[in-house]
């Protein structure tokens, strides 16, 4: 359901919006101004066309209403099925020791017992998963109360719940520094 809005949202940004201004129009207004000042094209609030102004603001405010509930539902599933934990008191002094150089006597007696695999449920509070469910609901909300431009941002939901492009970010931030040197090396050559 989000996902859907959130195209809808964006189609409909897509197809509606124009800029106030364009550098073509700046400069052919205004040739003899050497400084270039053109206020307008600076303007982040967009002019709507193809769309009466009023049914615009309506449907997005029903859309954007719609989403963040829907950004809620995805926020409490996530909360439901993953249960993240908050980290406890002996990973946070670890953690400290670790930092530190220190090492724990008991720490190097757990490390000689076999490691078992990390549950696929025990998931931390702190991780990068719940941060972006977080910032998924906060964009949502951006987007109704301040701009839609924040909407756009949930347009990587789209990649992030895809497999086929999951595995095409992974293996180019796997390989970066590869695709860094070859980049260097079309811009030597």
């Amino acid at each position: 359901g989000a996902i859907v809005l959130s195209l809808a949202i964006n189609v409909i940004m897509l197809i509606t919006w124009n800029a106030k201004a364009v550098i073509e129009d700046c400069i052919k207004d205004d040739a003899i101004n050497v400084t270039f000042s053109c206020p307008d094209l600076y303007d982040p609030i967009p002019v709507i066309q193809k769309f009466p102004l009023e049914e615009y603001k309506v449907t997005m405010w029903v859309l954007s209403g719609i989403h963040n509930l829907f950004s809620l539902f995805v926020l409490i599933s996530y909360f439901l099925s993953y249960h993240p934990r908050f980290p406890r008191g002996t990973e946070i002094r670890d953690w400290f020791l670790k930092l530190c150089g220190n090492s724990n006597s008991d720490n190097d007696q757990e490390e000689s017992k076999e490691v078992e695999p990390p549950s696929k449920l025990n998931t931390k509070f702190f991780s990068f998963t719940t941060f972006y469910y977080l910032i998924f609901l906060g964009m949502s909300i951006a987007g109704t109360l301040f701009h839609s431009y924040f909407f756009a941002f949930h347009l990587l939901n789209i990649v992030n719940n895809n497999q086929l492009l999951g595995g095409v970010i992974k293996a180019v931030t796997q390989n970066g520094v590869s695709l860094l040197w070859v980049a260097v090396l079309g811009f030597v050559v």
